[in-house]
């Protein structure tokens, strides 16, 4: 007993050296378009040869713009968490405040947006089967790596096609706009700790479902009350922001 209560104890220290003492406010953090995914279809200028990623293309129109998941690659640091009135009120929350929320630092999002994979065709993958147009396309694919006090990490992957009902590009079909639906997994809290990180103490909450850029250019995760890949009117409930991670060049 003396062993369980020990180990218990420990495991309580180490959430603490992690967790927040209790919910703190951020004054200055956040702006009109913190919470604004992006969805506008755009394409770069000019004709290349080669995608964002350089990924050889042949279509002629490369797709760019924080819509497009080619822009979400590389590694993201969670900078903020965010609490709305729709999700104060839909899950009852007590003596809490809607707005931004500090974070403890160590919590990484790397994306990984793969072009073709799905394609077993040179121009992509099969858009549309009835006139048997291809295009290029990309899964996408991801881990959310938690501090080392937590040691946890939660992975995600989500193909061309759940993008192919929501947001398409021009007549070569490009896909792979605006934000969508993604299913957290392998890791042990569903809820990708939101308590531990932000210090509220939540029971009966939705999961984490979503994923996108904004209109600054920072990640976006979070659940609302409708499918928001779909429903551009759908409200956020709570949110991760995440920035890019910068690494500081080392002069010589």
């Amino acid at each position: 007993m003396k062993k369980i209560v020990a180990l218990f104890m420990a495991l309580l220290m180490l959430l603490g050296t992690v967790a927040l003492a209790e919910p703190t406010l951020l004054a200055d953090f956040g702006d009109e378009n913190t919470l604004v995914y992006a969805r506008e279809v755009s394409y770069a200028d000019e004709a290349a040869d080669v995608d964002a990623l350089g990924n050889a293309t042949n279509s002629g129109k490369v797709p760019n713009g924080y819509a497009h998941v080619s822009a979400w690659a590389g590694e993201w640091q969670l900078v903020a968490a965010y609490v709305s009135e729709e999700g104060i009120e839909e899950f009852e929350f007590e003596g809490v405040e809607p707005g931004y929320y500090a974070v403890p630092e160590g919590v990484i999002l790397t994306l990984n947006p793969l072009f073709d994979e799905s394609a077993n065709h040179p121009n992509g993958v099969m858009a549309d089967q009835a006139a048997y147009l291809h295009a290029h396309g990309y899964d996408l694919k991801g881990t959310l790596t938690m501090p080392e006090e937590i040691d946890d990490a939660f992975e995600f992957s989500v193909d061309f096609t759940a993008w192919s009902n929501v947001v398409r590009g021009e007549m070569d079909a490009d896909m792979n706009f605006g934000p969508i639906k993604v299913s957290f997994k392998k890791g042990d809290d569903d809820f990708l700790y939101w308590n531990a990180l932000t210090g509220f103490d939540w029971e009966d909450i939705d999961e984490f479902k979503y994923i996108g850029m904004n209109a600054n250019g920072q990640i976006i995760v979070c659940a609302a009350n409708k499918n928001i890949a779909t429903n551009e009117k759908a409200k956020i409930y709570y949110a991760y922001i995440f920035a890019p991670v910068v690494t500081e060049e080392v002069a010589e």
